[in-house]
């Protein structure tokens, strides 16, 4: 329940995507920020091709004690379409891909900004890479592990790898307790 309320709090950070491709759903009436907040939490937002993905929330990110809403996400895309509708959305501030691996897993470092650079952006992926390291160096991100987890996104280029990574990683919240690392996440459905 304390998690649910801080998250509330914050929830005017939260945009989820709807089912149509390249539409975003803006939860700005304060009916809508407890369905969407739910739907995050519970699972329950889905493309209505089926095509969906997971994400877990760090809360223990740099980003969120400044701005409050997390750094660091890591999505599990199941679709070609949805990598696409991803690489192609201006809200997105970090993204790295795992080596061209179109569906598979795919680190993402968004912090919902409002990224305007982006739209206009002759190659995106590029400008989303710079920033995802740029927001793991501790020159500009003092969470303890940021040294860690950059090495890790750039050495990683297996699925296989990144998954067994978070494998313990499968309840609404839960605890890493490598010491290197120590943080609270969150994981919920997310539709692109």
């Amino acid at each position: 329940m304390i998690i649910f309320a801080w998250l509330l709090f914050f929830v005017r950070f939260v945009k989820c995507l709807t089912a149509e491709e390249g539409e975003v759903t803006f939860f700005t009436e304060e009916k809508k920020y407890d369905e969407a907040i739910n739907a995050l939490m519970l699972g329950h937002l889905e493309a209505s091709d089926g095509s969906e993905g997971i994400v877990w929330f760090d809360t223990s990110s740099y980003e969120l004690q400044l701005s409050g809403f997390p750094l660091i996400g890591l999505y599990s895309l199941k679709t070609e379409r949805s990598y696409n509708y991803l690489d192609s959305l201006s809200v997105l501030a970090e993204l790295a891909v795992d080596k061209g691996k179109h569906g598979d897993f795919v680190y993402i470092m968004y912090r919902f900004l409002y990224h305007k650079s982006l739209q206009d952006a002759v190659n995106p992926n590029y400008l989303l890479t710079r920033e995802m390291a740029k927001g793991l160096s501790p020159k500009y991100n003092y969470r303890d592990g940021s040294e860690f987890l950059l090495s890790t996104l750039i050495e990683t280029s297996s699925s296989s790898e990144l998954e067994l990574m978070y494998r313990e990683i499968d309840n609404e919240a839960s605890v890493l307790s490598d010491e290197s690392y120590p943080s609270l996440v969150i994981s919920a459905k997310k539709v692109y």
